[in-house]
């Protein structure tokens, strides 16, 4: 997730993908935005994150599902092969940092959210 988010200005730039920001979270304000400058998607990550996190209470668990959907998202918006490329990349690289909570995962030993951590000794 941490890297999908941050990669996407530079996702966009490598791809040449305009992006557009507003200074206001209104609802006609962003309406109008999006009709005037022609968006086509929006990155919408934190809604599978919080979905998954919701059904399972496991922040690393929705963290590498948000990440794999990203590239999936791209390809069925119809991104290009290589603004595809670029966000599989990325979600690699999310899992790649997550390594450890992977395992943890796979192992059923990975805590929920609230879960206190068993003591090491």
């Amino acid at each position: 997730f941490h890297a999908n988010a941050w990669g996407l200005p530079f996702a966009c730039a490598v791809t040449g993908s305009k992006m557009v920001f507003s200074a206001v979270n209104d609802g006609e304000v962003l309406c109008n935005l999006v009709l005037d400058e022609g968006v086509t998607h929006s990155a919408g990550v934190p809604t599978v994150w919080l979905a998954m996190f919701a059904l399972f209470r496991i922040s690393s668990l929705a963290a590498l599902s948000a990440a794999a959907l990203v590239p999936v998202g791209a390809f069925l918006l119809g991104e290009t092969h290589f603004a595809v490329g670029v966000l599989a990349a990325l979600s690699l690289l999310v899992f790649w940092t997550h390594r450890a909570n992977l395992a943890r995962l796979i192992k059923g030993t990975e805590p929920k959210f609230g879960q206190k951590k068993k003591d090491a000794g």
